[in-house]
C-alpha cells in the first residue's frame, strides 16, 4: 500500500497565537500551534492544528514562534481516535511534524532577538536559513546534461562583473 501514495502536507501562513510548549510522559518537548490559512472559494478561514514531535525544532519554536509569526510548514496529516470517557468514539486530525518534516519561519528578518539571546548549555547560536535565489523559468534551448547554462549565467553575471571591475 505505500507504493504510490504520499502523506504530504504543506501549509503556509501564520500562527494564529503563541505556541503551547509542553512534555511527553518521557520528558521530551511538544510543540502545538496553530497555522491560519484562508479559503477564498469558501471565504473562511481554517485554523490547522500542527504538533511538533522534534525536540530541537520545538525549542526553535518556543524561542522564536510567536503569534503573527509567518511560517511554512511541511509534515504529515495524521487520524487519531479514541474513546471517550462516555463511550464515544471521537475522531481528530493533526498536522504532525516529525523526523521528516521541517518548520521554516518566513520572517526571521523581523525577530532580531536570536542575536542577543545566549544559547542554553550545549546549544549553538541558531543561524538565520539561507536563501537561495529561485529560477521558475522553462529550461532553454542552453539546456545540456541538465543544466540550464542561461540560468547559471545569470545567477553568476555579478561575479563576472566584479572581476571585470578589479581589472581597470
Amino acid at each position: 500500500m505505500g507504493i504510490g501514495t504520499l502523506n504530504r502536507i504543506v501549509l503556509v501562513g501564520p500562527v494564529g497565537r503563541d505556541p503551547d510548549i509542553r512534555r511527553s510522559r518521557q520528558g521530551k518537548k511538544i510543540a502545538t500551534l496553530f497555522v491560519v490559512t484562508y479559503d477564498a472559494r469558501a471565504r473562511r478561514r481554517q485554523w490547522n492544528r500542527v504538533v511538533c514531535y522534534v525536540e530541537a525544532l520545538t525549542e526553535f519554536i518556543e524561542r522564536h514562534v510567536r503569534k503573527g509569526s509567518k511560517v511554512v510548514v511541511e509534515a504529515t496529516l495524521e487520524v487519531r481516535k479514541w474513546l471517550t470517557e462516555d463511550g464515544k468514539n471521537t475522531w481528530t486530525s493533526e498536522i504532525v511534524i516529525s523526523n521528516g518534516g521541517k518548520l521554516t519561519l518566513l520572517d526571521w528578518d523581523d525577530d532580531i532577538n536570536w542575536l542577543t539571546e545566549p544559547p542554553g548549555p550545549g546549544e549553538e547560536l541558531p543561524l538565520p536559513p539561507q536563501t537561495a535565489p529561485l529560477s521558475l523559468k522553462r529550461p532553454s534551448e542552453n539546456y545540456a546534461n541538465g543544466i540550464d547554462t542561461d540560468t547559471i549565467d545569470a545567477g553568476l553575471s555579478f561575479l563576472a562583473q566584479q572581476k571585470d571591475n578589479q581589472h581597470v
